[in-house]
C-alpha cells in the first residue's frame, strides 16, 4: 500500500500499545474481487452459510504464518504447518496452497487491496481510530455516511481487472450467481488478536513500514 502519513503511524502505534489490533487478514475471491477481512475458517463458514458449496482453494504468499524462510529445515516446518491446516480445512471443503516462488504478482490482488485500504481508509480516517470499537464502527457499514471500508470495496468501488470491466464485486457476483444473497458482501471485520492460534498467526502489519 501507500505509505501512511507519519502522524497516522505514530497514532496507530500508540493505540497498539493500548490494545488496538493492527494486523489485517485479507481474503479475496479472484474472479469477483469480493473481499473478506477475517481469519480463514470464519470466512469459509460465512461462504457455506450463504450456500457456496464448491471446493475453495486459498492461495497464500510465503509470509511468516506459512514459512519461516527457505532453509530446508524451515521449509519442512512450514510444510507440516500447511498439512495441519489442510486437515482442519478439509472438513469445510477447502485447502490452502502457496504462490509459486519468485512470482509475487500472484499475490497482487491482496496487495493492491491493501493500497486501497491505505488510500480510502487508513490515510483519511486513521487518526480517528481510538480503540477497537471505533475501528469497527469506521470499517463496517453501520450507516450510509460512515467511512464503511467493507461496503466501499465490495459494493461501491469499480474494478477493472479481467472480466469485471468497471463492475463492482457484488454486482459481478450477482451477475455470475443470480440467486445469491447480496449480503454475502457485508462480512463484518472480525478481531482475532486474542484468540488466533499461534501456529497460524500472521497477517498484514499496518505499521510495518514505519517500524522499519
Amino acid at each position: 500500500g501507500l505509505p501512511l502519513p507519519s502522524e497516522t503511524y505514530r497514532h496507530l502505534l500508540l493505540k497498539k500499545r493500548e490494545g488496538l489490533p493492527l494486523y489485517q487478514f485479507t481474503l479475496i475471491d479472484i474472479r469477483t474481487r469480493l473481499r473478506f477481512i477475517a481469519y480463514i475458517i470464519l470466512v469459509l463458514l460465512w461462504l457455506r452459510a450463504f450456500g457456496i458449496r464448491g471446493k475453495v482453494t486459498i492461495q497464500s504468499d510465503w509470509g511468516q504464518e506459512f514459512a519461516r524462510g527457505f532453509a530446508p529445515r524451515r521449509e519442512g516446518r512450514s510444510e507440516r504447518k500447511i498439512k495441519k491446516m489442510n486437515q482442519i480445512l478439509s472438513a469445510l471443503g477447502a485447502e490452502v496452497t502457496r504462490i509459486q516462488k519468485g512470482k509475487k504478482e500472484q499475490n497482487g490482488y491482496v496487495e493492491r487491496s491493501h493500497r486501497t485500504d491505505d488510500e480510502y481508509f487508513y490515510i483519511p480516517y486513521g487518526k480517528e481510530i481510538k480503540d477497537t470499537m471505533s475501528l469497527f464502527l469506521l470499517a463496517y457499514p453501520r450507516s450510509e455516511v460512515s467511512p464503511k471500508a467493507v461496503r466501499y470495496y465490495n459494493r461501491e468501488r469499480q474494478h477493472f481487472g479481467k472480466e469485471l470491466n468497471g463492475m463492482r464485486p457484488e454486482e459481478y457476483l450477482r451477475e455470475t450467481l443470480p440467486g445469491i444473497d447480496p449480503d454475502i458482501s457485508l462480512f463484518p471485520p472480525v478481531f482475532l488478536d486474542k484468540i488466533a492460534v499461534s501456529d497460524f498467526w500472521g497477517g498484514h502489519d499496518l505499521c510495518k513500514q514505519y517500524n522499519q
